[in-house]
């Protein structure tokens, strides 16, 4: 689309990965404002544009100059986890948009939803903000509110946000149509951000230690249901094999029961296990490949019976997989980047031949 044909039409640019940025571009394109062109590194927005005739640009290691000759009114950052270089916010006209999947000031950073349910919070939100270099900063220009309900898992939680996001797109597009955009300054208190690198304690690893309420919030807050999860995953860790942990039910504790015994194992109960102020009672099951695994070869993987205790993770394990922690989100995410923007390797005995 290319609104210098219309001197009149306003112009966007878009950077982003994800199914929200393709139903925003969808209703750009309904109020009749251009996109010049979208950065990102997600195949699926790739064909879509492509098929629309609009521009796509790599959005992974771009410079000023990739970009130089590029003018737009709007440019919207949305799911994209990163804050925008001086570049990318000085490119339009009027004004850089990011969306925070937050209701900031808190929870800035990526991965909120699955925060707010690890402290156990009930009410949550979205913002549209000014984008600024610092990912969750900027001036605020729309809020919708989320409430969370019991139960509510990251899978949940996102597709509420999902929900919120486009309904406050919908309010906020008649006003950035007509240049007339309207923002307040963010709360400075009760602020928090996590940071990409920043994982759950333990990076998810079960501790009988802690209640039982925090463990089940632990173990929902990385539910993302069958969608790939890019924070972390719960794990039950046993003599140095581990397995994840998809659901979790917090029930009241039982008497005269030392932590981490195994109260319970079958198919219709699950894993009951016993934890600091309540019992945790485990209702789903994979492998750290995130293949659905029964009760029954969990138990032999790792070993269980009923009655048994079972420690803590070692300390000395824990603590070395905070140390890693940092180093190890970094090069994930690099990764992620350079493997899907590869092709799929073709063989040459993968390929048909005739047989003699």
């Amino acid at each position: 689309m290319d609104s210098s044909q219309n001197p009149d039409k306003l112009s966007c640019v878009l950077i982003g990965v994800d199914t929200l940025l393709l139903e925003c571009a969808e209703r750009l394109l309904a109020a009749d404002m251009g996109i010049q062109a979208i950065l990102t590194d997600a195949n699926r927005v790739r064909t879509w544009a492509e098929a629309r005739g609009i521009e796509v640009r790599q959005a992974s290691d771009l410079l000023a100059e990739d970009v130089a000759e590029l003018q737009c009114d709007y440019l919207f950052s949305i799911t994209w986890t990163r804050g925008l270089p001086v570049f990318l916010r000085e490119m339009p006209r009027l004004a850089a948009i990011n969306i925070q999947d937050s209701p900031l000031p808190r929870y800035a950073g990526p991965h909120g939803p699955a925060w707010a349910l690890m402290a156990q919070d009930r009410h949550y939100g979205i913002t549209w903000h000014l984008a600024e270099e610092e990912l969750g900063a900027g001036e605020v220009l729309h809020q919708v509110p989320v409430e969370i309900e019991e139960g509510e898992t990251s899978l949940s939680l996102n597709m509420k946000c999902f929900e919120a996001a486009l309904q406050g797109f919908d309010k906020l597009l008649p006003d950035l149509a007509a240049g007339n955009m309207k923002y307040a300054a963010q709360e400075s208190r009760g602020r928090t951000r996590f940071g990409l690198d920043q994982r759950p304690e333990h990076w998810g690893c079960l501790d009988w230690e802690r209640r039982a309420p925090e463990l089940e919030a632990l173990v929902r807050a990385l539910d993302y249901g069958p969608y790939a999860n890019p924070f972390c995953m719960a794990k039950l860790v046993q003599e140095g094999k581990a397995v994840g942990v998809g659901g979790a039910i917090a029930e009241p504790a039982s008497d005269d029961v030392k932590i981490g015994t195994i109260l319970a194992a079958s198919q219709d109960r699950g894993l009951v296990v016993a934890c600091a102020d309540g019992n945790l009672r485990l209702t789903s099951f994979q492998s750290l490949a995130g293949v659905a695994l029964e009760l029954d070869a969990v138990m032999e993987h790792l070993g269980l019976r009923v009655g048994q205790v079972l420690q803590a993770p070692h300390a000395g394990f824990l603590s070395g997989l905070s140390a890693l922690l940092p180093d190890i989100t970094h090069a994930e995410l690099r990764w992620q980047q350079r493997l899907g923007a590869c092709d799929a390797l073709r063989l040459a005995y993968d390929r048909d031949q005739d047989v003699a």
